[in-house]
């Protein structure tokens, strides 16, 4: 007998390895090599002499760092059946590899002039577009890859009042992103969390959860949670999956607490597992389909954080949270649609074809034939047609689905690339690159399709308006 099967792994239970684990954080390292690599590649850094130079610089600290994954985790990757105390070793050393990658990230500030890319902004736009009455902020970029909960309007104040210099508050918040993410949408999933905790300070929502006796961290500890269910209602399970995946790559180092506070990001990790749990965000592909899991996408990344917290000795409970949203007016935060039955396939297999998942088909009802007939006037015709149009999909739809996407091809492509390479260094360069091809071409899918989602909607709004604003 070989016991239970385990319900995300589809393993016997007593056969369970961390092979999985591996896969994944040895996959979130190579796509920012990747993505380090591609911006260095750029043509402005191969042109400009003063950036070849550095560019190469740089280029060879992303070599050394491949090399080192390729002699010190890919014969195991190859070999398989990884367990616990080998587990441990390979998640201590991928640990150090993200801090190399990080390290030269750093370093991109010396590059000029500056490349700027204004992609990200479509996810705002398109949030606006769903129907959230949120203000944008604006996104800046940064070399510290361990940038996202940044505040850099208090940063700066912190610093001219420790050298006696008083700064006006700054109301409104610069939101940053690593400068290698520019182009990647599945890594703008992140950029949820500082728009939510705006749209929790437009609507006040924190207000009724602390009183004015409250300390300064209770305060800020109810923004964290209004904008972590907020969250989870905007973006779905890809925001619980985009913030596992990034903890997963930092492995969630520990800062110094101020004033007695958990580390922030352990506290939106926690916050943000505990409410995609229910049903309504869950995102699953049908069983009959190959899979790189078996069981929901969020599911899936809190027992890849489970793993790596147990090897590393970085657990981080679910937080306990007295926030009760049933019993407030969100009519103004709508619950941003997710696939529906078929649909989750649908748009999968068009990822899977290399096609923009920006529109969700319509049903089409056996009796549409025969309503069509029978219309005699356009109005009636053109209503008909209408009820079977393609709708806009949402953000929530093709960030999560983008991710589930990831989770399904992108890991199991990594791994059968890596497997399959000659036991050599420079065949894992090119299988590194072959996977770096891939993540390219999936950026650019959903950057279409998000880009595209937001054109139908702009298009669909002037037409219900009697004339258009050109």
């Amino acid at each position: 007998m070989c016991g239970h099967i385990h319900p995300l792994s589809g393993r016997p239970e007593q056969l369970l390895v961390y092979d999985d684990l591996i896969v994944a954080l040895s996959c979130e390292l190579a796509e920012r090599l990747w993505s380090i690599r591609s911006l260095l590649e750029g043509p402005v850094h191969r042109t400009r002499r003063s950036n070849a130079t550095l560019a190469r610089a740089l280029s060879g600290g992303l070599d050394a760092v491949a090399d080192a994954f390729a002699a010190e985790v890919v014969p195991f990757l190859r070999q398989g059946g990884i367990d616990a105390a080998r587990a441990r070793e390979l998640a201590l050393t991928l640990d150090r590899l993200s801090q190399a990658v990080r390290a030269v990230h750093q370093r991109l500030s010396y590059l000029t002039p500056r490349l700027t890319h204004h992609a990200p902004d479509v996810l705002a736009r398109k949030l606006r577009a769903d129907g959230v009455a949120l203000t944008p902020s604006p996104i800046c970029y940064s070399d510290d890859y361990d940038c996202l909960d940044q505040d850099v309007a208090q940063t700066l104040r912190d610093d001219l009042e420790r050298i006696g210099v008083a700064a006006a508050p700054q109301l409104e918040p610069i939101i940053v992103l690593p400068r290698a993410e520019a182009t990647n949408p599945l890594v703008w999933t992140l950029l949820l969390d500082p728009l939510c905790q705006r749209l929790v300070s437009q609507c006040d929502l924190a207000a009724a959860a602390v009183d004015d006796s409250s300390e300064t961290h209770a305060a800020e500890h109810a923004v964290h949670q209004w904008a972590a269910f907020l969250q989870c209602r905007l973006g779905g399970p890809a925001a619980f999956a985009a913030a596992a995946a990034h903890a997963l790559f930092m492995a969630l180092p520990e800062r110094p607490p101020r004033q007695g506070r958990r580390d922030p990001r352990a506290v939106t990790l926690s916050l943000l597992g505990a409410y995609a749990r229910p049903d309504s965000v869950t995102l699953t592909l049908h069983p009959h389909q190959e899979s790189f899991f078996q069981g929901d996408l969020a599911s899936f990344y809190a027992h890849l954080l489970h793993q790596q917290g147990g090897l590393l000795g970085r657990q981080h409970d679910l937080a306990d949270t007295a926030l009760q949203p049933e019993t407030m007016d969100l009519t103004a935060l709508p619950r941003l649609a997710l696939p529906v039955g078929d649909q989750t396939a649908d748009l999968f297999a068009k990822l899977d074809a290399g096609t923009p998942i920006n529109a969700i088909s319509a049903t089409v009802p056996s009796s549409f034939g025969a309503d069509l007939d029978a219309c005699t006037e356009p109005t009636g015709f053109y209503a008909l047609l209408g009820g079977v149009a393609e709708q806009p999909a949402s953000l929530a739809t093709i960030l999560s689905m983008g991710w589930l996407f990831k989770a399904q091809r992108s890991y199991a492509l990594f791994r059968d690339l890596l497997r399959d390479s000659a036991d050599s260094g420079g065949a894992v360069l090119e299988a590194l690159a072959a996977y770096g091809a891939h993540v390219g071409a999936r950026n650019l899918l959903l950057q279409q399709s998000l880009e595209a989602a937001y054109v139908h909607q702009i298009f669909a709004k002037w037409g219900a308006q009697d004339r258009c604003p050109f």
